[in-house]
């Protein structure tokens, strides 16, 4: 079994979205010829708030082994802009948390002695030295600095063939707010440097075509759709029924500000009215607390006498997250406003769940293409629509009981975790030519 060396700064216990991705691959990869060492950094303290993230974890290094992988975290310890966003927050110290963190991502662009991610790359050298069998080495991102670990190791270890995997694009994305002098200054340097570095790759991966071929255009680096897919033996677990009486809605996760979630919020009030004394209609935003912005903007909505119909958690440990997913009786998706190629992350996990998922508005894209092929897709693109698709839903489940949902298996299938890892292990074998 070849072994491969997994970079990536999320990773379990990590309980944000960004280290299920990498975790999956160790999960499913030596099924399929590969033996990963991960090299991630420590997470000792569950993520409630962003704050979270920047608190210092113990001194030494962590090192898990299993019989078919290994894991090395690394300590954290906490800048001094990090220092100050934990103990005051977002609301004091404002201007020089900014100025330390403008200084501190020119540093991440420009020394790899002084980077933040300085104990991942010493460790992965130390993996690679240590272990002269290791060729293969992926890198999933972000934060995308530690693709500056890539071209370091291009350079202290030449036998190394890399693959830089983007979660999100850095600058090429288009849904990002380029807006402030500072960020645009920012965007033209990073640019660059996502070139260079990502230039030393041998391929690149990321979630769907449309951000690949910009990705490809800027680094000139072959590549391929990796997709995020979904867990089967998780997703398959029980869960209790929502209560007799009420008709469950559940989005899962954070929101943007290009996802007009106000255009489902109006339908959803609208089918409450419609039914009311009929169904009691529930709608669920666990995680959603974690970006205070985008609470606000539900907050503005949803305000009046059916403010109780509606749940806004902090971030909780996935495995709740899902219960509360299996429970429901419809699931949420938003599309980006003006954007076809930006799939949610929970996009393949509801795939998995086989589910009725609700589109709203559609995104006339990857997720409307992907539910629609599953056979799951209720799409609505103004609150008029979602008012007569809720209302036409919570009428057949109180006709039958359930809802009538036909999952096309073949196509959902294609999503799942072992799929992609299985498609990773094709591509790990594909860069051994590439030059």
């Amino acid at each position: 079994m070849s072994r491969v060396l997994i970079v990536s700064y999320f990773y379990p216990p990590c309980n944000l979205t960004g280290g299920r991705r990498p975790a999956s691959w160790v999960r499913y990869l030596p099924q399929f010829g590969f033996q990963p060492v991960v090299v991630t950094r420590r997470w000792d303290h569950p993520i409630a708030i962003p704050s979270d993230m920047f608190i210092p974890t113990g001194s030494d290094l962590q090192v898990e082994r299993k019989e078919d992988n290994e894991v090395r975290r690394v300590p954290h310890r906490a800048s001094l802009r990090d220092r100050i966003y934990i103990r005051y927050g977002e609301s004091r110290a404002v201007a020089l948390r900014k100025s330390l963190s403008l200084s501190g991502r020119l540093l991440d662009l420009s020394s790899t002695r002084l980077t933040s991610y300085r104990g991942l790359l010493a460790e992965a050298r130390a993996v690679l030295s240590a272990n002269p069998d290791i060729r293969h080495m992926v890198i999933s991102a972000g934060p995308f600095p530690t693709f500056g670990i890539g071209h370091a190791i291009s350079r202290s270890h030449p036998r190394v063939r890399w693959i830089a995997d983007y979660r999100d694009e850095w600058t090429t994305c288009l849904i990002t707010n380029w807006a402030s002098m500072s960020d645009r200054f920012l965007r033209a340097i990073e640019r660059r440097v996502e070139r260079a570095w990502v230039g030393t790759a041998s391929m690149v991966t990321t979630v769907n075509e449309d951000s690949l071929l910009r990705i490809a255009a800027l680094t000139g680096r072959p590549g391929a759709v990796l997709l995020n897919g979904f867990d089967e033996e998780s997703l398959a677990l029980a869960a209790e029924p929502a209560p007799v009486g009420v008709f469950r809605i559940t989005h899962a996760g954070t929101l943007y500000p290009t996802q007009p979630i106000e255009v489902f919020l109006h339908g959803a009030l609208g089918a409450m009215r419609a039914l009311e004394g009929r169904v009691r209609i529930e709608v669920q935003f666990p995680g959603l607390a974690f970006s205070p912005e985008e609470v606000g903007r539900v907050e503005r909505v949803i305000e009046g006498p059916l403010r109780d119909r509606f749940f806004i958690t902090p971030r909780i440990p996935h495995s709740e997250a899902l219960a509360l997913e299996r429970s429901s009786h419809v699931l949420l998706l938003v599309g980006h406003r003006g954007r076809a190629d930006v799939p949610s992350s929970k996009l393949y996990e509801y795939v998995g769940l086989r589910k009725p998922v609700l589109l709203s508005p559609s995104d006339s894209g990857v997720m409307e293409q992907t539910l629609r092929a599953c056979g799951l897709a209720h799409v609505a693109s103004t609150s008029e629509e979602v008012e007569i698709t809720l209302t036409r839903l919570v009428e057949d489940y109180l006709a039958t009981g359930s809802i009538a949902v036909q999952p096309i298996e073949s196509e959902v299938r294609l999503f799942s975790r072992r799929r992609q890892a299985e498609r990773l292990a094709d591509l790990l074998r594909q860069v051994d030519g590439v030059k």
